[in-house]
């Protein structure tokens, strides 16, 4: 059993960015089992050492992973996942920068769970009374918005009830089992049809277009993709103090990122839901979760971002 840490709201939509790119998603795993270096990073997952020397750098700059000072060999630095119950704040205070954040780190982690289950998948005629662990289950409950919060808790309470402390030893026969809570309101097509009306914006008359198109300064959308579309080659010095990162390496290029960074870095810290999307996931280095905020949801990933 885990004791439960206190909740952590998360308020940077660069720590949000921070988890959705798929590499750190890998590190938070593998951080899970105990503390590493980016060399030995980088043998488990085939990378080099510069480039895992940047991502430990980048989730130790945010909170996610701290030194291991007395493990520290020379100008080797060792780093171990720092414990937490990491949570998102309610939809309804989120900013458009941070909700941008939040959509493509669950978009990141939906996929990276779906190959998880589709590798489960394959191996499972092969893993003995492993292969009938697959749990699943799908029911209602109707709730008023003071009761979603509490009905949340208890799953973060018996998801800690269960878990091994991160980086301490599995005790044998044991695997790690990922678990997801989603649960959101119920709404009518016509509710969402409304909502949906209210929220477009007015539509542009017929020939609006002709006369924008006639008066459009050169440098507009077309001008400015193409300037922007195209290699940005970008690299990063490797971690001087690390063992091996005696180059510097080109960093690896991320996906598109928001609009205030232009470009967007894809994922790893203990998943994240959106508010209305009470999911669990035990996710990266630092649990991250959406704390209802009236009828909305949670997604919960204890320390570790589940």
């Amino acid at each position: 059993m885990t004791e439960q840490p206190p909740p952590k709201e998360l308020t940077d939509p660069e720590q949000v960015r921070l988890l959705a790119h798929p590499l750190r998603q890998r590190i938070a795993q593998i951080l899970r089992n105990g503390p590493v270096s980016s060399t030995s990073l980088a043998r488990e997952l085939g990378e080099s050492t510069g480039s895992t020397s940047y991502h430990l750098r980048r989730l130790a700059k945010y909170g996610f992973v701290e030194e291991v000072p007395e493990l520290a060999k020379g100008r080797e630095r060792w780093w171990r996942v720092v414990p937490g119950d990491r949570r998102l704040p309610p939809y309804s205070r989120q900013s458009p920068r941070m909700r941008e954040a939040v959509g493509q780190m669950l978009r990141t982690e939906y996929a990276d769970e779906m190959e998880l289950l589709e590798r489960f998948q394959r191996a499972r005629d092969g893993l003995g009374p492993w292969g009938d662990a697959l749990l699943f289950s799908y029911s209602t409950v109707t709730l008023a918005p003071e009761q979603v919060r509490p009905f949340f808790e208890e799953y973060i309470a018996l998801i800690y009830r269960y878990r091994v402390p991160d980086g301490e030893p599995r005790p044998p026969g044991t695997r790690t089992l990922h678990a997801r809570f989603r649960a959101f309101p119920e709404v009518t097509e016509a509710e969402a049809e409304a909502t949906t009306e209210r929220t477009q914006p007015p539509s542009t008359p017929a020939n609006a277009g002709d006369d924008t198109e006639a008066t459009q300064p050169a440098g507009t959308a077309a001008d400015a993709r193409d300037r922007t579309e195209g290699p940005q080659p970008t690299t990063a010095a490797t971690d001087a103090t690390d063992a091996g990162d005696n180059a510097e390496e080109t960093r690896p290029p991320g996906p598109t990122a928001n609009a205030a960074h232009g470009a967007k870095e894809t994922r790893p810290p203990d998943a994240t839901a959106n508010a209305g999307d009470n999911a669990e996931r035990t996710h990266p280095p630092g649990a991250v979760t959406d704390a209802p905020d009236g009828a909305d949801g949670a997604k919960e990933a204890p320390d570790g971002i589940q």
